[in-house]
């Protein structure tokens, strides 16, 4: 099947716009109660999957969607989806349930990583390194609770901009050998 992904630079760990960024995946592409996954896959079944994630590292920051058509539709049909939900969010800020959803998802995934003591140790040091601070927990947490869906709609019209991104589609060979 058809496969395509867009990627956008984004900013390192912990700077601003990282959460917000962060929580715009969440909204468009995580999970099946996404925009993307909703529009795409259910509503309109011209994708078999969709997904978007944002991955903050020190230097700088990427973010991404990847989608695969479903048989029979293109993966421009699918772009042009996706880059209308991106114009909606650039154009109006995402409804507070979602971004209260993508607040918890974000918190319920940080303490389901630091239940083991290896996860705990793992995010203790990674805060340590990137941030500067053992004890970021509380910081952190408080970039996520002070997002509003005015910012977050700032972010995706400075970041998620159709110029500012790298589209790679990969379509079947339809003479490969199976």
């Amino acid at each position: 099947l058809p496969r395509g992904q867009m990627a956008w630079n984004t900013v390192p760990a912990f700077a601003a716009g990282d959460a917000e960024l962060d929580m715009l995946a969440n909204i468009l592409g995580e999970g099946r109660s996404s925009r993307l996954y909703q529009r795409l896959v259910y509503e309109l079944k011209i994708a078999q999957s969709v997904s978007a994630n944002h991955m903050s590292r020190v230097h700088g920051g990427t973010f991404e969607i990847a989608y695969t058509a479903m048989r029979g539709h293109s993966l421009a049909e699918v772009e042009k989806v996706i880059d209308d939900e991106l114009e909606k969010l650039r154009s109006q800020p995402p409804s507070p349930e979602e971004v209260e959803r993508a607040r918890n998802q974000f918190k319920t995934d940080l303490f389901k990583g630091m239940e083991t003591l290896s996860g705990l140790a793992s995010h203790l040091l990674y805060y340590d390194v990137v941030a500067g601070d053992a004890g970021y927990l509380r910081r952190d947490l408080e970039r996520y609770d002070s997002a509003t869906a005015e910012i977050l709609r700032t972010w995706a019209k400075k970041i998620l901009t159709k110029n500012g991104r790298v589209v790679i589609d990969v379509e079947p060979n339809p003479k490969a050998p199976i």
